[in-house]
């Protein structure tokens, strides 16, 4: 059965790294124990006191006296003593710390993206989680901080805003240390912010359960970070990720009508479509102009074709930049062979209907 994890969150911003011993664990996490060891990872630091279960006054935590030959008790500090000897082992004085590879690989599953760890360099408990990635040339980070007060959560907020140059989403633990000035400043960069309480559940065996808001979420930030135009056409191709330009084909069928084709998806596109229309005279540029002289040559220009004439070599590097940007795919896309002294595409280009 599932359940939410009321004590596991607020216990991170409250004991920083959930650095202690497991039995200071297994006080502040109650029910949430199994979820919160199985997120921990034991550290090569030994604890200096131990749980009492008085509580007592000033002398409390129980001092840890190591004797040697393995003999280890933990001692009441009260005077007068409120609590027995305790014996321990080494394993009860180990401390763990909160594995945030794991926490972090474990949200980046909830989210359905692929998991990129990296501590954020100048930022205290900052790590970035991975990239949601929709579109080729369209990467928006996710970032995880866990923070104790409000001032250095609104802090973190304020340099990420500043450092990062795209949307992100900002999660944290919960939304105690959140407040009005951390949400306008991340809703003017059109960054979200979430909070772990609301992301998992227990399934009831100690095991994160991803809940509906994570998708819920990455599908409101997606219809806010990657607008529609009129028609319902996004502004750019919705070029897969990871896509290269050998897996691009396109078909011209008019004059100022291609096909394009490119893992499945099919998209009709005009001048317009590529930035390729002048507004001023509603005539194609020049970029498309050496785009229908590439598939009338089947994706090769010499230098002595009779399209290559000067005017339009120099729109070589206008047309990559346009189809760059359109299909959001950093490598040029044409490039110079020496050898045949040619121009070539690296995509499929034609015009069998040429005449």
């Amino acid at each position: 059965m599932r359940k939410p994890l009321r004590q596991f969150w607020p216990a991170l911003e409250t004991l920083p790294g959930l650095a202690a011993v497991a039995e200071e664990r297994r006080n502040r996490l109650g029910g949430d124990y199994e979820v919160g060891r199985k997120l921990l990872r034991v550290t090569n630091r030994r604890a200096e006191a131990y749980p009492c279960p008085s509580p007592g006054g000033i002398g409390c935590s129980r001092s840890i006296v190591d004797h040697g030959n393995g003999k280890i008790v933990a001692v009441c500090g009260d005077h007068p003593k409120r609590c027995d000897r305790l014996v321990l082992t080494k394993r009860d004085i180990a401390v763990y710390e909160i594995d945030t590879r794991k926490l972090c690989a474990a949200i980046a599953a909830a989210f359905g993206i692929d998991p990129a760890f990296d501590e954020v360099t100048g930022f205290q408990q900052t790590y970035r989680i991975g990239d949601y990635h929709p579109l080729a040339g369209k990467r928006f980070p996710l970032f995880l901080s866990i923070q104790t007060d409000p001032a250095s959560l609104r802090d973190v907020a304020t340099r990420l805003c500043t450092t990062t140059a795209t949307a992100f989403i900002l999660v944290i633990p919960t939304t105690q240390f959140s407040d009005l000035a951390v949400a306008d400043l991340l809703g003017r960069q059109q960054a979200r912010l979430t909070a772990l309480v609301d992301l998992f559940e227990s399934d009831g065996e100690g095991n994160l359960v991803a809940t509906e808001a994570a998708k819920s979420l990455l599908a409101d930030f997606h219809a806010v970070v990657m607008p529609e135009e009129e028609g319902g056409q996004l502004n750019q191709f919705p070029t897969p990720p990871e896509t290269r330009w050998e897996d691009i084909s396109i078909e011209f069928t008019a004059k100022e009508v291609a096909n394009i084709r490119c893992k499945g998806i099919t998209r009709r596109v005009e001048p317009e479509h590529l930035d390729m229309k002048s507004r001023k005279s509603g005539k194609p540029k020049l970029q498309w102009t050496l785009l229908q002289s590439f598939a009338r040559c089947n994706g090769a220009i010499s230098w002595n074709d009779p399209d290559a004439k000067d005017r339009v070599k120099h729109q070589k590097l206008e047309l990559s930049k346009k189809l760059r940007v359109y299909f959001g795919i950093e490598e040029a896309p044409i490039d110079w062979h020496s050898d045949d002294g040619e121009y070539r595409t690296k995509f499929t280009i034609c015009w069998p209907n040429y005449r």
